[in-house]
């Protein structure tokens, strides 16, 4: 660490979670890691009346994606939370041409730091030989932007010595697989910590 900084807090204001001055905070693994990927599927586009001639860089997108839900049920524990997705395919310019290209772009979300690292190994596996069995090239970009947060188990205990203006505290779970930019340590509504 190289600000010689132990630990550090910090907040992120949810107006719509955090009401009356509450404070929300959480303990061990709170926020997921968020990697960024975009897929390109080169094929050979033409007339749909000859698709023999033609190299469906769809198709070949469309078993991409499905290819790429496998990692979730068959490659990772059922024990460690992974989420795989897809969020855009295009492809295609017209009701009667073979696509010869499709463009994708997908996100993953997990907690584990090594899961984590060997994830861009895992997609590019699976979507370079997806579209290597349909006959299609692909070109993978993949970006792991962050790493997972995880915090310290005695956070309760030191925010008990804080003061706040507000002091209603609620421990919260969260049931969904979140990212903030700076890790939700805590949720604070006008509210103010001072160490005593």
């Amino acid at each position: 660490n190289p600000s010689g900084l132990g630990e550090t807090t910090t907040t992120n204001d949810w107006g719509y979670v955090a009401i009356n001055g509450e404070l929300y905070y959480t303990t061990g693994v709170t926020s997921t890691v968020t990697d960024v990927m975009q897929i390109d599927i080169e094929g050979r586009a033409g007339h749909g009346s000859s698709p023999h001639l033609n190299i469906d860089a769809l198709v070949a997108g469309c078993k991409v994606v499905e290819g790429l839900q496998t990692i979730v049920s068959r490659e990772v524990a059922p024990s460690m939370p992974l989420v795989v997705t897809v969020g855009s395919l295009h492809s295609g310019s017209r009701f009667n041409i073979v696509s010869g290209e499709a463009k994708m772009e997908g996100t993953v979300r997990c907690y584990d730091y090594d899961l984590h690292h060997q994830m861009p190994e895992i997609f590019e596996r699976i979507i370079k030989q997806t579209a290597a069995a349909y006959r299609c090239e692909a070109e993978v970009e993949y970006k792991m932007l962050t790493e997972p947060l995880i915090n310290n188990n005695d956070i309760p205990f030191k925010m008990s010595k804080w003061k706040f203006l507000y002091s209603n505290f609620i421990n919260m779970w969260w049931e969904r697989i979140n990212h903030r930019n700076f890790r939700l340590l805590q949720v604070i509504r006008h509210a103010v910590g001072v160490e005593r």
